[in-house]
């Protein structure tokens, strides 16, 4: 609790620039690299009211093996640009620092003050997978029952991208977050599919068109272009929606397409360098996909092996590393098992029915928290900028 620890990449900043000026503790990435290995998790570890300083590419790499900070394809610069960093130990958090960033007085007090470790939360959340018919058209008439105008986040879960020749729809969610009502619900159309006769199921999807065709107007999404891909492909129908996406490009923030997660984080999680007067003491935002990022990390172990061309360092391609048949043999399935215990079952019917293909293999019940949680964020970030 309280711990404060900075992590320098001695290779592109002074070391002693960093003492004396009032942070706890101190150390170098080449340090830590020299411990054991339990000694460095020891050292590192953290619990709610922590939090790490990580300055310099060598330090930010370094703590992302260990902690998951819910970005994607953000790198090290696109991540100092935020105030904090969270991780998936709820209380926890990392600020990134980057090397031509001056350490000021406003900084170290920040980072060492507990508003650093504030957590925003949204008690009066709740969320909902649906899974029979009779659920999805109550769910379904409560949509279509709305006036226009209410702000709605809508988000699609596929087994892939939207051209592709195989391609299908998981679920979807819709998502309100007004005061007194802050709720997401999940439709699964692979479970609805499996429980639904073709009658109830053609309802169904009647409906949910009739929810995208009344409210589009005023909906939230992130990535409109694949929303609206999915929704033509599937419906037929011409649709646009309100882009989330679309507060960075406000802040000049545009020179790459910022995933929802660093978004969120900035814009509901304390703001960042650039746009907030000094140093926000807003609240952060812990990152809400961390098991989702490593099941589905975990499956593409379990199916591939990377290929190298001869000469290059990087990979080139990958291969198949097992079969349908023995696929269980793999370590990755152990680790599978552990992060979701209870599901065993599901998983192994899930990878039988689609081996080779991660965004298929996830249980309703996991890839809806998960789709909820996305949608919900993605229209707070409307309702609040």
């Amino acid at each position: 609790m309280n711990k404060r620890i900075t992590i320098i990449d001695s290779e592109v900043v002074q070391f002693s620039d960093y003492i004396g000026i009032g942070l706890e503790t101190v150390t170098t990435v080449s340090d830590l690299e020299a411990m054991e290995e339990g000694a460095m998790r020891d050292l590192i570890s953290l619990g709610s009211g922590d939090g790490i300083m990580v300055v310099g590419p060598k330090a930010f790499e370094l703590i992302r093996r260990f902690y998951h900070l819910g970005v994607r394809g953000e790198n090290y610069y696109d991540c100092s640009i935020l105030n904090r960093l969270g991780t998936e130990v709820k209380g926890a958090f990392i600020k990134v620092l980057h090397e031509e960033d001056e350490i000021t007085p406003e900084i170290v007090s920040f980072f060492n003050s507990p508003n650093f470790c504030k957590t925003i939360e949204f008690p009066n959340y709740k969320w909902e997978v649906v899974k029979t018919y009779e659920k999805a058209i109550s769910f379904l008439d409560f949509f279509l029952g709305l006036e226009k105008g209410v702000l709605i986040g809508f988000d699609y879960e596929t087994s892939g991208m939207a051209m592709e020749k195989e391609f299908c729809i998981t679920g979807a969610a819709f998502a309100l977050a007004y005061p007194g009502m802050q709720v997401a619900v999940f439709f699964s159309w692979t479970e609805l599919q499996k429980n639904c006769t073709p009658e109830q199921f053609r309802e169904f999807w009647e409906k949910f068109k009739g929810v995208l065709v009344k409210h589009h107007d005023n909906m939230w999404v992130y990535n409109m272009a694949f929303e609206c891909q999915v929704t033509w492909r599937e419906f037929g129908v011409e649709l646009t929606f309100n882009d989330a996406s679309v507060f960075n490009y406000e802040d000049g923030l545009h020179q790459k397409n910022f995933s929802l997660k660093w978004t969120a984080q900035r814009l509901l999680g304390g703001g960042d360098k650039y746009h907030l007067p000094g140093i926000s003491e807003e609240y952060g935002l812990t990152p809400w996909d961390t098991d989702f990022d490593r099941l589905e990390d975990a499956f593409s172990r379990l199916y591939w092996v990377n290929t190298y061309t001869k000469g290059r360092k990087k990979p080139t391609g990958k291969t198949y590393k097992c079969s349908e048949y023995d696929w269980e043999l793999q370590p990755e399935w152990k680790e599978i098992k552990k992060l979701y215990p209870g599901y065993e079952d599901e998983f192994r019917r899930l990878v039988n029915e689609n081996f080779g293909n991660p965004f298929l293999n996830m249980p309703a019940d996991i890839l809806g928290k998960y789709c909820c949680l996305d949608s919900f964020y993605t229209v707070k970030i409307a309702m609040d900028n």
